[in-house]
C-alpha cells in the first residue's frame, strides 16, 4: 500500500512523530522507522519502504545533514521523484545539504500544514510541487543553458554574412528534408518506437560520426528543436569552461544528476558534440545512468557527435573506472552496425552540395550524388556516397 514516508534524524524524533500523526489524522497513510519489523533485515525494510511510498518527506535538521543514511534514503527518493523537503524549526535554510538548497525548504510548523500538505498531495500524484525550480533553469539563469538548442538567429549585417557563417548548421539557411530518414528515424528511437525500438530500455545511447559537413549536427538540432513539442528536456550539452569557478562546477554536477533522477517531462535528450574529446563528461553521464532503476522513470536518451568511433574503443583502455561504468566492448564493434560509413577522396565538392545530394541541410536533390574513392571503414558497409554512420553503444551499462 502506497504512504508517505518520513526520513528524519533521531534527535528529532519527537518532532517526527507529531507530524506523522498529524498526518494521519488526516487521512494520509505514514511509514517511518517505528513500523520497522526486528525480525526482519532493516535495510530491505526501509528500501521497500521508499519504492512503495507515494510522498517522501525528509526532515533536514543537524542530525539529519550529517546523517549518511538520512542522505542514502533521500537519493533513493530523488531518483523517484518523490522527495518533499521540510527542516526542523530551528534548522537555518543555509545548513540544508548544498544538494537541496535550490529546492523548496520550508520550516516544519506544526500549527499549519496546509502548505506542506498541499505539496504532499502534488507529489503524491506525480506532478511537481508549484515553486520548485529545476536545477537546469537555475544553471541557465546563473551561467550557461546546459540544453542549449544550438540554433542561432540568422545573420543580419554584412559582414555576417560570409560563405562559411551560411554554412553553419546553427543558422539554418536552408530548410531541412530529411531525404535518407535519419530524422525521423532518431525521433522514433527516442520514443522508443519504429524498427529500432528502445522501449524497454529507460537509458540508452548511439554515436552518430561520419566526415565534417555530413549534416550531424543540423540533424541533431532538428531532433532538438521538435522534441519539446512532445514535453521532452533536449539540447545540446555544453563543455565545461576551464576557468569556470568552483561553484559552478558543482551547480553542473547537481543539474546533470537532477536530471538524470527526476523531472516532469516525459524525456530527455542529450547531445554531445565533438564527443572524441570528451571522453570524461560521456563517462560522467554513463555512471549516473548506470543507476537509475531498470523501470518506472522516464527515459534518457544519449547522443554523441564525432567525426570517427575509434576514440570510443579508447574510452575503455584509458580510463579504468570508465570500464566499470560503460558495458566492455564484445570481440566485435562496441555499437550494432545500423549504416556504414566511409571517407570522399573529393570531399570540397562533397561539402558544397552535401544538401543538394543528401537532403542533410535541404536542397532539391536534383544534381548528381559527389563521388570520391570510398575505401571502405573496418567493420562498416560503405554506402555510394559519403554517410553518417549511426551505431548503438552499450549505454547505460548493465551492473
Amino acid at each position: 500500500m502506497r504512504h508517505i514516508f518520513i526520513s528524519y534524524s533521531s534527535r528529532h524524533r519527537s518532532l517526527t512523530e507529531d507530524f506523522a500523526a498529524r498526518l494521519e489524522v488526516a487521512g494520509w497513510p505514514v511509514w517511518w522507522d517505528h513500523a520497522l519489523e526486528a525480525y526482519g533485515e532493516y535495510e530491505a525494510q526501509i528500501r521497500q519502504a521508499i519504492d512503495d511510498a507515494g510522498a517522501f518527506v525528509v526532515i533536514w535538521s543537524e542530525g539529519a545533514a550529517q546523517s549518511k543514511f538520512v542522505h542514502v534514503e533521500v537519493h533513493r527518493a530523488l531518483r523517484q521523484g518523490k522527495p518533499v523537503n521540510l527542516r526542523a524549526p530551528e534548522f537555518p535554510i543555509d545548513d540544508v545539504p548544498l544538494d537541496f538548497q535550490l529546492e523548496h525548504t520550508p520550516a516544519l510548523n506544526l500549527s499549519d500544514l496546509s502548505a506542506i500538505l498541499g505539496t504532499v498531495e502534488t507529489v503524491w500524484q506525480g506532478r511537481v510541487p508549484e515553486g520548485v525550480t529545476p536545477f537546469h533553469e537555475t544553471h541557465r539563469e546563473r551561467y550557461v543553458d546546459l540544453f542549449d538548442p544550438k540554433m542561432r538567429p540568422r545573420p543580419t549585417t554584412f559582414a555576417e554574412l560570409t560563405p562559411s557563417a551560411l554554412l553553419q548548421a546553427k543558422y539554418a539557411i536552408v530548410p531541412y528534408i530529411d531525404a535518407t530518414g535519419t530524422l525521423a528515424d532518431m525521433l522514433a528511437w527516442c520514443h522508443g518506437e519504429g524498427h529500432d525500438a528502445e522501449a524497454p530500455k529507460v537509458s540508452a545511447g548511439r554515436l552518430l560520426h561520419g566526415p565534417r559537413g555530413l549534416g550531424k549536427t543540423r540533424t541533431m538540432i532538428e531532433v532538438v528543436g521538435r522534441l519539446p513539442e512532445a514535453g521532452w528536456l533536449a539540447g545540446f550539452k555544453p563543455p565545461l569552461d576551464p576557468d569556470a569557478p568552483e561553484a559552478e562546477r558543482h551547480h553542473r554536477r547537481l543539474t546533470f544528476k537532477q536530471v538524470v533522477s527526476h523531472g516532469p517531462e516525459p524525456g530527455v535528450l542529450i547531445v554531445m558534440d565533438y564527443a572524441e574529446s570528451r571522453s570524461a563528461d560521456v563517462i560522467a553521464l554513463s555512471r549516473l545512468a548506470s543507476k537509475r532503476p531498470r523501470e518506472g522513470v522516464r527515459p534518457i536518451r544519449l547522443v554523441l557527435l564525432s567525426r570517427g568511433e575509434a576514440w570510443w574503443q579508447d574510452v575503455y583502455r584509458a580510463e579504468p573506472e570508465g570500464a566499470g561504468a560503460l558495458q566492455p566492448p564484445r570481440r566485435r564493434a562496441p555499437f550494432h552496425q545500423r549504416r556504414g560509413g566511409q571517407r570522399g577522396g573529393d570531399r570540397e565538392p562533397c561539402r558544397r552540395r552535401a544538401g543538394a545530394h543528401r537532403g542533410l541541410a535541404g536542397g532539391s536533390g536534383a544534381r548528381r550524388p559527389c563521388r570520391g574513392p570510398r575505401p571502405p571503414t573496418s567493420g562498416s558497409t560503405p554506402l555510394p556516397r559519403p554517410s553518417m554512420a549511426i551505431r548503438r553503444p552499450a549505454w547505460p551499462p548493465r551492473g
